[in-house]
């Protein structure tokens, strides 16, 4: 299976992730957040550009449907709010300037081929229109995802990376605010806000998934080419409330190359599971590579979690 394959199913569909919600002190309640979005002039018609502003501080993100608009121009910036100016830099030596007011956000988007910029309205807070982002692990390597909805339910994306891919696809431009705000399930204080803390990135569906151990519990069978094998995994972060069942799917390769595969259905509510069962191999089970696949049962699309595991027993 190819690594844009699966990266594919790590972000597919709508259950994206929106950043947890804004920190705030236990002596007062977490401030809405403004949130515009709109057009970029300058680059690909579909160009979309979100910002996020609370306290004096702001998330700011660029992307668009065309891949190469995305790979010359999808970057994120945070920074400061001063005196109702914006003025950031990120690593990519992208810069980003501009004004905020009540309503709306005049921003120059620098230091690429072209200068682009952009003028976005404020986001009523029970609108689907905002930011949201996702993270996945293939092969050890970490990508992000990013998609803007806009006030039309129009959704721009892009995933960054160690290798350049496509952006799995989203609802058409037809799909209605409303569509996006029941699939995505947005997390927050207000509008559809992501936070400026430190990176919290956690799925609505599973989030840190992983095998804890991995037993050989011998022939139990009277066979002595069976084995039982016993996998236990676990979620540390919670599984979103509309999430009633999730399927864990296990493949097992012995060390003589044999495979075999099982899998369950756990409850949503389970963050850890155990997942006992048989499988033959035609020498004695000395070495194991486990990997097991979670995905939502009763969503129309989820985001798929991969954990693996490989050792000894």
């Amino acid at each position: 299976m190819s690594r844009e394959f699966r990266l594919g199913r790590c972000f597919a569909g709508l259950v994206v992730a929106v950043i947890a919600a804004w920190t705030a002190s236990a002596a007062a309640p977490a401030k809405p957040s403004q949130v515009y979005v709109g057009t970029v002039k300058g680059g690909h018609a579909s160009a979309r550009l979100a910002l996020v502003v609370n306290d004096g501080e702001f998330v700011a993100y660029v992307c668009g449907q065309d891949e190469d608009f995305n790979k010359a121009n999808a970057t994120w910036f945070r920074g400061k709010v001063t005196g109702g100016a914006i003025d950031a830099s990120n690593d990519e030596k992208r810069t980003l300037k501009g004004t905020v007011a009540d309503k709306k956000a005049t921003l120059t988007l620098g230091g690429g081929k072209t200068d682009l910029s952009a003028e976005v309205t404020l986001v009523a807070a029970d609108a689907a229109a905002g930011l949201y982002r996702d993270e996945a692990e293939v092969d050890d390597q970490t990508y992000t995802a990013g998609w803007i909805v806009d006030q039309d339910g129009i959704i721009a994306g892009a995933v960054r990376g160690p290798k350049q891919v496509a952006t799995p696809k989203l609802p058409s431009a037809a799909a209605t605010p409303k569509d996006v705000a029941k699939a995505v399930a947005p997390v927050g204080s207000g509008a559809t806000a992501v936070s400026l803390q430190p990176a919290k990135i956690a799925s609505p569906v599973l989030a840190n998934f992983r095998v804890t151990s991995v037993k050989n519990l011998g022939n139990t069978v009277g066979d002595d080419s069976t084995e039982r094998i016993e996998i236990k995994w676990d979620i540390k972060n919670d599984i979103a409330p509309t999430v009633k069942e999730y399927i864990v799917q296990l493949t097992v390769t012995y060390g003589d190359g044999t495979t075999n595969s099982a899998n369950k259905t756990v409850p949503g509510a389970d963050r850890a599971a155990i997942l006992r069962t048989v499988f033959k191999s035609s020498t004695p089970t000395k070495s194991f590579n486990v990997r097991l696949t979670a995905v939502p049962k009763d969503l129309e699309f989820g985001t798929v979690r991969t954990a693996t595991k490989t050792g000894n027993f």
